[in-house]
């Protein structure tokens, strides 16, 4: 279940916080004239400071390296970047909406404003994800083959991997076209009606729980969804639909901690 630590950090109780640091920021902010963003992005002429201040203050809020934050250029794709004990730095975020990770002490953001955004964590590999999922990203299943990674690469059992989807648009909100709604549809490779209702211009599409179901069919069932939904709920998280694409964007930060 998700719940809020503050007006501006929230959290999932599916992970342990002694070994996963983790939040989910909103855009609430009594301080700042632009809110909680993390982006300048789509602000126009924001001063950046403010977007540095509200990094550097989410990563001392989960106490770990501002100065280690990875940030990668997202861009709608289904590219993940897996960053291990023996990859060359400078690491390579160039295109990537996905990091996985087993390295303790390196803390990874990114950044949302209507798209689905995921946690994967393996307790027992010690493995971390951040994923953006969009439905571009999500035609591709990139949650799923962030789940595959996990497998493949640092041998998790998928009964062990636990997820959180966090804040994003929810289907009232999500209208696509045909084409969208099809190739989204080929994805799950069922009948799941519930997912996808059709009105007078198009499809409404329940984004997260087409990543929900990705998951399940490779066997990661331990997922806890955030029912917020940005666009109905744009007074605590940005939404790039409701706001016309004059937004900031919302986060995740995640960290693995040492294990004592």
């Amino acid at each position: 279940m998700f719940y809020f630590e503050t007006k501006q950090f929230m959290k999932s109780d599916i992970f342990d916080n002694s070994i996963l640091s983790h939040v989910f920021t909103t855009r609430k902010d009594n301080k700042n004239p632009y809110g909680f963003s993390m982006s300048s992005k789509d602000f126009g002429n924001t001063d950046t400071k403010f977007i540095l201040q509200n990094r550097k203050a989410a990563c001392d809020y989960l106490q770990v390296d501002f100065d280690k934050l990875l940030i990668p250029e997202q861009k709608h794709t289904a590219n993940i970047a897996v960053i291990a004990q023996d990859t060359q730095q400078p690491y390579d975020l160039s295109d990537t909406d996905g990091v996985i990770t087993n390295i303790t002490g390196l803390p990874v953001m990114l950044l949302f404003a209507d798209c689905i955004g995921l946690i994967l964590f393996d307790p027992v590999k010690n493995v971390m994800g951040i994923i953006h999922a969009g439905w571009r990203g999500s035609a591709e299943r990139i949650a799923q083959k962030a789940g595959l990674i996990f497998v493949e690469q640092f041998n998790s059992n998928p009964a062990d991997i636990k997820v959180a989807i966090g804040a994003g648009i929810s289907q009232s909100c999500f209208e696509v076209s045909e084409d969208i709604a099809r190739q989204l549809n080929m994805t799950i490779e069922g009948d799941y009606a519930n997912i996808f209702s059709r009105t007078a211009d198009g499809i409404k599409v329940d984004l997260k729980m087409i990543n929900a179901i990705q998951l399940n069919k490779i066997g990661i069932k331990n997922i806890d969804i955030c029912n917020f939904c940005t666009s109905c709920g744009v007074n605590t998280f940005y939404s790039y639909r409701k706001e016309n694409g004059k937004t900031g964007r919302h986060a995740i930060l995640g960290c693995l901690k040492e294990k004592n």
